[in-house]
């Protein structure tokens, strides 16, 4: 059984594409935008919980002088088809 077709849009749909993009090496918040500031995990909470899609996440340490901190990896384990990509417009 072939699951629905579902709608999603703006940063979770980039971070989908880019969840899909990476395959077997995964994703990081600061792959996906050059930040770990970038709150990767709330995207990925949505997509597991409001879309049903499998993701896992793995800790990686920060390799900063710090000496502290670690960062996830997120890999999409669920398959999927993206059938459009929109980027939408900007009104002045």
């Amino acid at each position: 059984m072939r699951n629905p077709l579902v709608t999603i849009t703006r940063k979770t749909a980039r971070v989908l594409e880019a969840l899909e993009k990476a395959g077997d090496a995964g994703l990081t918040a600061l792959e996906f935008c050059g930040t770990h500031s970038f709150k990767i995990a709330n995207y990925v909470f949505r997509l597991r919980h409001m879309y049903g899609l499998s993701i896992e996440m793995i800790r990686e340490n920060h390799d900063d002088e710090d000496g502290g901190g670690w960062h996830g990896r997120y890999f999409l384990r669920s398959e999927v088809d993206i059938l459009s990509r929109s980027r939408g417009v900007r009104h002045a």
